[in-house]
């Protein structure tokens, strides 16, 4: 049954969006890249079958409608590679959502799309109603993908709609590993220092919030011997700021919510302040908004606050990675980093593979729709960046079109799902890029 816009006319001023045009170049050097800048072994792309049977200009102009859930340098950088990267490339237009955090809003956006005559949805805000949200876009004909891991959409890949697409999310097992190692590594040996964790949508049901919360606690707990009084699971999934028990009297403090939300600021400023934490632990991007109150506190309690986050490229990380505190260290200390352009490349493949006739090449061996990974890169410090600081930005972009077309039907017409996520999987280090760009 159709939603009605009359039941979300309220909520019509959350979301406006914006018909892009097609414009600018593209870049279209090879991806045959050492893993190391001194390894001679190469990793090349799919070859291109010698006569494809179709082009992108064979097929009508697509349309493809974002849904994003926040606003931030991501955001705006998802923007310029799909209009100036990928529209013209691919003979693809596509309409942006305004910030959407709700069911409704999505409605109403995907309503408005319909209205445009979009042929597929990016659902960039993740979360547990995806198995609703994709019927609502069947009952337009719009195609939908879902950006998270699978394990919160089971239902939707059982039910195996004819418009779901699958999902794309980031590799968490590596992710996990590397916050993990890092702790491991640069905590002291006692604990003393005191831990805050921000779990983010954890308690909403975020999979890869709660297992990075999680493998926090495992660390910690590991680390120093600690027993809680509660499991892991149950305290990562906390929807309200916990101090976690636990038998060594170690402080450690899981504070949940997102950055935009009333209040957040003000919540973690008031915990840092008490001067009992020295490791602020973000499983989402959050130095930019934390920044000044951790000098303040630094400054006040002449002791140094060690900062993880999530991060993407653009001018706040820039300036958190060249900002040093009273200490001489970055104001960012660990950053797991998502190149846009790799994150938005895999998501364009899965929707124009759909559009183009090869949605079925993109299951798995079980028969239903994939969940492809996509790797992060972990940055420590500011001579990293300063290499990196223009990739993704001025159509210097982290993947060439060879690299799209290595995960594309029209070009590969006995591709497998393991084939995409092989190719995938050969973005894998800040090296391979550095080789790919700066080699």
């Amino acid at each position: 049954m159709k939603f009605k816009k009359n039941l979300v006319v309220l909520l019509a001023c959350i979301t406006m969006f914006f018909l892009s045009a097609c414009k600018g170049s593209a870049s279209t050097s090879t991806i045959a890249s050492t893993t190391t800048p001194e390894s001679s072994a190469t990793t090349a792309p799919l070859a291109t079958d010698k006569a494809p049977a179709e082009t992108p200009q064979d097929f009508k102009t697509f349309k493809i409608g974002v849904v994003e859930k926040q606003a931030t340098d991501e955001t705006v950088v998802r923007r310029e590679f799909y209009e100036n990267f990928i529209a013209p490339n691919y003979n693809v237009q596509f309409i942006f959502s305004e910030v959407i955090t709700d069911v409704e809003g999505e409605v109403n956006f995907i309503e408005n799309c319909a209205d445009a005559g979009v042929d597929a949805i990016i659902c960039m805000r993740g979360g547990t109603d995806a198995y609703q949200l994709s019927q609502i876009a069947a009952d337009y004909g719009m195609l939908y993908l879902y950006q998270g891991r699978r394990e919160a959409a089971a239902d939707l890949f059982v039910a195996d709609y004819d418009n779901f697409i699958g999902a794309f999310g980031a590799s968490l097992p590596l992710m996990t590993k590397a916050y993990s190692d890092y702790l491991a590594e640069n905590a002291s040996d006692d604990g003393s220092e005191g831990f805050i964790i921000l779990s983010s949508d954890a308690s909403k049901g975020n999979l890869v919030q709660t297992d990075l919360t999680v493998s926090i606690l495992q660390v910690l707990q590991d680390k120093y011997g600690l027993t809680y009084e509660k499991d892991l699971k149950t305290l990562a999934i906390s929807d309200a700021p916990t101090i976690v028990k636990n038998n060594k009297d170690i402080a450690i403090y899981i504070y949940p919510g997102q950055v935009k939300q009333d209040g957040w600021l003000e919540g973690v400023s008031s915990a840092l302040q008490s001067g009992r934490y020295g490791y602020l632990i973000s499983t989402l991007q959050s130095y930019t908004q934390t920044s000044v109150v951790v000098d303040e506190v630094e400054r006040t309690f002449d002791k140094n606050i060690t900062v993880m986050s999530m991060g993407t490229m653009g001018d706040a990380l820039t300036t958190a990675m060249n900002t040093m505190d009273k200490f001489g260290n970055p104001s960012v200390d660990f950053v797991a980093l998502e190149l846009t352009s790799i994150k938005s490349a895999g998501n364009f493949a899965m929707v124009y593979n759909a559009l183009t006739g090869h949605k079925d090449n993109m299951r798995g061996s079980d028969g239903l729709m994939s969940a492809f990974d996509y790797n992060r890169i972990f940055l420590t410090s500011p001579e990293q960046l300063s290499v990196m600081e223009d990739w993704d930005m001025n159509g210097k972009w982290a993947v060439s079109r060879e690299y799209v077309d290595g995960m594309l039907g029209i070009y590969h017409s006995e591709i497998t799902a393991d084939d995409i996520q092989e190719h995938l999987n050969t973005v894998t280090s800040y090296e391979y890029i550095y080789n790919y760009l700066e080699g």
